[in-house]
């Protein structure tokens, strides 16, 4: 069975991916085709699998590839900046971690202003502190000692 791919809506990474998960199970061959496609050309090695159903577990597949592909090119940037800062830091004293630390949090627009209509941010004490002092001042009914 043969079939064509555009390689603008599945870059060549993604089909050599999806093809590499079917090798067990079909031979694959591929070749350039027309206007910017690969031509995908699948034969089960076992002739007890359906040409047609494997073909649509690979359409599929290639889908799935797809879109992991997508993330991974979305979130490149973050993941390399969280590697190099790991492997930076763990070559940081203990002292220069801990300025780069504060500088971290000197310059984090974070925790100086932000909205809070639910009071989320308040600290438990804070929040609650009024309710303690309510209840100190509360007359409560005195027990008188039994004769």
């Amino acid at each position: 069975m043969e079939f064509e791919l555009n390689t603008e809506i599945y870059p060549k990474d993604v089909i050599m991916e999806t093809c590499f998960r079917y090798l067990d199970r079909v031979f694959v061959y591929l070749d350039k085709g027309s206007n910017g496609t690969i031509k995908v050309y699948i034969q089960p090695k076992n002739t007890a699998n359906r040409l047609t159903h494997i073909k649509e577990e690979f359409l599929n597949d290639l889908i799935y590839t797809r879109v992991r592909y997508q993330i991974h090119n979305n979130n490149k940037n973050i993941t390399e900046f969280i590697i190099k800062r790991a492997l930076y830091s763990a070559t940081l004293s203990e002292e220069e971690r801990l300025k780069v630390l504060e500088n971290y949090i000197k310059n984090d627009s974070i925790g100086k202003s932000f909205d809070d209509p639910e009071g989320i941010a308040v600290p438990w004490e804070e929040k609650f502190a009024h309710n303690k002092a309510d209840s100190k001042h509360k007359s409560r009914p005195k027990k008188h000692p039994a004769k």
